[in-house]
């Protein structure tokens, strides 16, 4: 549940590099936050390493289908984020979703689809389908020599009051419409055994909403990424770590042609990836970011760039994990860009083989940097906590039971907000 909740934590403000919106959570949902930091999760390199589908397929020819629906029922205190005058609303989510998969020798194809149907009891406003498309191509040639070739097409939006319409939520009439469309390509070079390791990326993003407002339009944008990481093993159980990191970002529209948005954004990290026991995992690389904008009107940033993170198993059905941030964002509406940096800590545990619970902190500072059109710079305190209970009673069926609290306290007073939400989730599978 971490995973998810820390991605769509991120998702609500925009601050999501779009190269990084891989699992593409965006939209009003239960576990959609507010804000704020990378993605930070401990995870091997392997090529081959696959998140496990849930439930039984059916099996067509050489390819299994996996289907499954998840019925989301909950309660949110504050539906458009508003500081005062706020809503509330009971809301029901309904997600049928299909994952393809076919495994050919070392290779292996998958598909998948996913709807998400939002209904607002109390707002008629807010109602909303998403389609989420996705595929993926791992194509094993031998041990050394690996690629991960995937695309994600998704046509989603943005709750009322988040990423562009912070503040503003009632002064739209839809939810934030838009279109997402990514490739990416990975290529591992090396065993996981080897004593050195190349990882290369080519990521393309493209991110088109639908409002097509002057304020609005201005938002549509793409980002081109090229990074490469070499591993080299200074222990049996520890490597060390260069990565290089260029991404171009580049908008459709500029509000004001002699001064665009568009910047390249160069970061260079030096790090450690270990997994010294059975119990302890983790990940530390810092080094220097640069985004430079093409208009010379905007000041260009250089700074420190981290992201670490570490998991601790003292025994087998406990696992804590607690990682940080700070990395360098696409503005949302105000500043040149956000200077982020974050913290989290989650803790998971198994009750019984069929009950388990999940708890899950996290802190954000953000500071809009660049021009405020003469305002003061704008700084965001954003904090966060959810809860899960899972109870699996058959193993074709799960039920959910949740808890989120959400708060912004910013030094620009009309976009303080608070939030409850209090949920119920039923998932089935085959």
């Amino acid at each position: 549940m971490s995973g998810v909740f820390i991605r769509r934590f991120l998702a609500i403000n925009g601050l999501l590099l779009s190269s990084s919106r891989r699992t593409l959570w965006r939209g009003n949902r239960f576990n959609l936050l507010v804000c704020l930091t990378s993605v930070l999760v401990v995870t091997t390199t392997h090529a081959r390493d696959y998140e496990p589908i849930d439930g039984a397929a059916i099996e067509l020819g050489g390819f299994s289908l996996y289907p499954s629906l998840n019925m989301q029922h909950y309660y949110d205190s504050n539906i458009i984020r508003a500081g005062q005058d706020e809503s509330d609303s009971w809301i029901r989510v309904i997600e049928p979703q299909v994952t393809l998969v076919n495994e050919f020798d070392a290779n292996r194809i998958q598909f998948g689809y996913r709807l998400s149907d939002g209904h607002y009891y109390s707002s008629n406003t807010d109602h909303f389908t998403d389609h989420f498309f996705s595929t993926q191509l791992d194509l094993y040639a031998n041990q050394s020599h690996r690629f991960e070739l995937s695309g994600a097409y998704e046509i989603g939006h943005d709750a009322r009051g988040t990423v562009f319409s912070i503040g503003t939520g009632s002064q739209l009439a839809t939810p934030d419409e838009y279109k997402q469309t990514q490739v990416d390509g990975q290529y591992f070079f090396g065993t996981e055994d080897a004593t050195g390791r190349v990882e290369i990326n080519i990521n393309h993003t493209q991110l088109d909403y639908d409002l097509s407002t002057p304020r609005y339009l201005a938002r549509d944008r793409d980002f081109l990424r090229f990074a490469g990481t070499f591993y080299y093993r200074v222990a049996p159980a520890t490597d060390a770590l260069i990565e290089l990191r260029t991404t171009q970002v580049n908008y459709a529209v500029a509000s004001d042609r002699n001064n665009p948005l568009d910047s390249t954004v160069n970061s260079v990290l030096l790090g450690l990836r270990w997994n010294s026991n059975a119990n302890t995992a983790g990940f530390a690389k810092v080094g220097y970011q640069q985004k430079n904008f093409d208009s010379p009107l905007r000041p260009d940033f250089t700074g420190l760039d981290w992201n670490a993170g570490i998991d601790w198993t003292p025994v087998e059905r406990t696992f804590f994990r607690l990682s940080t941030a700070r990395d360098t964002f696409e503005t949302n509406g105000e500043g040149n860009f956000i200077d982020s940096r974050s913290i989290a800590l989650t803790w998971r545990h198994s009750w019984l083989d069929r009950l388990r619970s999940s708890l899950t902190a996290q802190y954000a500072k953000n500071a809009y940097e660049g021009n405020t059109d003469g305002f003061f710079r704008r700084d965001d305190n954003v904090y966060a906590l959810s809860g899960q209970l899972d109870y699996e009673f058959r193993r074709w069926l799960t039920a959910q039971l949740g808890y989120q609290y959400e708060q912004r306290d910013s030094n620009r007073l009309s976009i303080d907000y608070d939030r409850h939400v209090f949920n119920f989730n039923i998932k089935v599978t085959l």
